[in-house]
Order: C-alpha cells, then structure tokens, then sequence
C-alpha cells in the first residue's frame, strides 16, 4: 500500500476516535454501575401489645421508608417474636434476641393489602399460643420481597395471665347526690373501670377507675338516659391485663329528692311588719323560698334569704317557717318553727 493511502486512512481512523471521544464528553463521564436497591424496610419503632381477655392484641405502624430512603411498598409481611424470660428486664440485645426468640405468628401481604406505609397494622394472638405466668419480651420484624429484614423493632414485655372474669352490675340507684351503682365482684379482678354513654346509640366513656365494687356518678343529669358498664382489670408483672366487659345498665334519673330544709331563721318586730331572715340552703338548684304564717303560705316565691310581713298585726302573736324549694319543684320540709310575740311599744 503506499504511503499516502496509509497516511489518509490514519488520519480518518484519529479523527474518528476523536468525534467519539468529544461525544463521550458531552454526554457526561461513565461512572460506576449502581448497585440494585436492596429495599429493606426500616425497623418498626411503635410496636405495642396489651393482654385483652383471652388474646394478646399487638399494633403498630407499617414502616414509610426503606433503610434507603425510599418508600417501603414492597412489603412481603411482619414476623412476632418472643423471647421468653425469667423477669420483666430493661433490654435485651440483639445477639439474645437471636438466640432465643421463637416465632409467634406471622401477618403476610394478603393481610394488609388494603393498607399502605404509614398505616396502623393489627394483629391477634389467642392466649392459647402463650404459657400463662411467662414473662416475655415482644419484637417484630418487618421483611422485603426476598424474606430479608431491615431489624428488631422496639422491644415490649408481657405476661399473659388468666383474665378476670366479667363483673355483674346491679340495677341502678337514683339518689338526691347521683346515680350510685354496685355489682358483683369478678374472679381475678383488682380494679374496675367505669363507662358511661349518654344515648342508646352514644359512644362510652370512661368515669373513673377504682378497686372497689360500688361507685357514685355525681355528673348524671336529671332526666337523661345514661347507660353503665363496667371493665375489669388484673395487674401483671408487665402491666395490666383487661378482662371483658359487663353488661349495659340503663336508667333515666329523675329528681323527685326535695332539697334540705333552711336554717337560721329570725325575726324583728315592728309596729307594722316582721321582718324575717334566715340562712341559704347551700345546694344547687334552688329556686326559692315560701315563708308560712301560722301554717298558711305568704305571698309568692321569695328568691332571696329575707321577707318583710306587713300583714301582720301589731297586737298578734304569729309562728312563722320557710321551706326551700328546687327548679324541679321539690319542697323541702319547713326550717324551724318561730314563734313571734305580738308588738310590745
């Protein structure tokens, strides 16, 4: 081949690798390849578990995110785990955790497939699958589509016990002071929790928590349906355990309790009135007074703690008493009686 043809295909063949090499440029340098996500989801952070009557309810949240940042959608399912011990600890480590733990139940896709990351999952194990009296410690693991892991979550302590059996409330009692209720006391119980709703169809809620067998609701209004039942609790090494509920008691108060007779009465005599005063009945709702006069009622109802008496006459002896009456009109029997010598000049 001759020189010259040798030289023209050189300088084609540079020029060529040249164009290529400025066409690499401006597209930006090849890097590394990047390594396929590995979509492990973040440890679960909010797992909670709490004994109800006969199962073990467990709760917690569905990881947003994966380890990578990405949203944690390809979910395969969440792994409970129990470690038993011999006492309720701090904290275990994950080496123990490892060693010991024994699977508890699982919650797959299909379970969840109406759910989303960030949404509260569920879960409930019988108290058959557990050894009453043996503490444990709870973890769950959430996995990828190819059964890995991203961690523990935190760490929740348990013992399940037998529950408390159901406590039986009694018929209501209307009193002057509220509604008073008592019932039977349930097997196993310690404490009792007290629910109210104000309607048939009224959401319950709770009025107090005490370890007796009786309570009294002093805020039941008068005249409105409440509904009563009863929730009962067993305390465990790792906290209480709720036992079912009671059954649903009804009643509609109604006022019918006249309040307490008024105190203090007295009297000043003049040449033309008895000017009487007495103490205030202290309780709420009381709309008046009546003053009586020899057994027979005075004007209208007086509102305040005096009443000025220009019918009577100068030369009469009188014996007076007032009586306390409610906004439901509930007269309370008459204070003490007064007697009041005729007008002496």
């Amino acid at each position: 081949m001759p020189d010259r043809e040798r030289d023209t295909r050189g300088f084609h063949r540079g020029a060529t690798l040249c164009g290529l090499a400025a066409a690499l440029c401006a597209c930006g340098a090849i890097g590394d390849p990047r390594p396929p996500l590995e979509n492990l989801p973040n440890p679960v952070h909010d797992l909670s578990a709490r004994q109800v009557s006969d199962g073990i309810d467990l709760s917690w949240t569905w990881p947003v995110t994966t380890t990578e940042g990405e949203i944690a959608r390809d979910m395969s399912g969440f792994t409970l785990w129990a470690v038993d011990v011999p006492s309720i600890p701090a904290e275990l480590g994950r080496d123990t955790i490892d060693d010991h733990r024994r699977q508890v139940a699982t919650l797959e896709a299909p379970a969840f497939a109406d759910s989303e990351p960030g949404d509260r999952l569920e879960l409930r194990s019988p108290l058959n699958a557990w050894k009453l009296g043996q503490p444990a410690i709870l973890v769950i693991t959430a996995w990828n589509r190819a059964g890995r892991d991203g961690g523990y979550s935190n760490q929740v302590p348990i013992q399940p016990l037998q529950p408390p059996g159901a406590p039986r409330l009694r018929e209501p009692a209307v009193t002057a002071q509220g509604v008073a209720l008592t019932w039977h006391p349930a097997d196993l119980a310690e404490e009792y929790a007290i629910e109210r709703a104000g309607s048939e169809e009224g959401a319950f809620e709770t009025l107090g928590r005490l370890a007796s067998e009786s309570f009294l609701d002093r805020t039941a209004a008068w005249g409105d349906l409440h509904r009563y039942r009863l929730r009962p609790y067993r305390m465990s090494d790792a906290g209480w355990i709720e036992g079912p509920l009671s059954e649903t008691v009804s009643v509609t108060p109604i006022d019918t309790f006249p309040p307490p007779p008024p105190s203090g009465l007295r009297a000043v005599r003049t040449a033309d009135t008895v000017e009487l005063s007495w103490l205030p009945v202290d309780e709420n709702g009381v709309a008046g007074y009546r003053v009586f006069r020899s057994g027979t009622a005075l004007g209208p109802l007086v509102t305040g703690t005096s009443f000025s008496d220009g019918t009577a006459a100068s030369g009469t002896a009188y014996e007076y008493e007032v009586t306390a009456i409610d906004a439901n009109g509930n007269e309370s029997p008459p204070g003490g009686l007064l007697a009041v010598p005729p007008f002496v000049p």
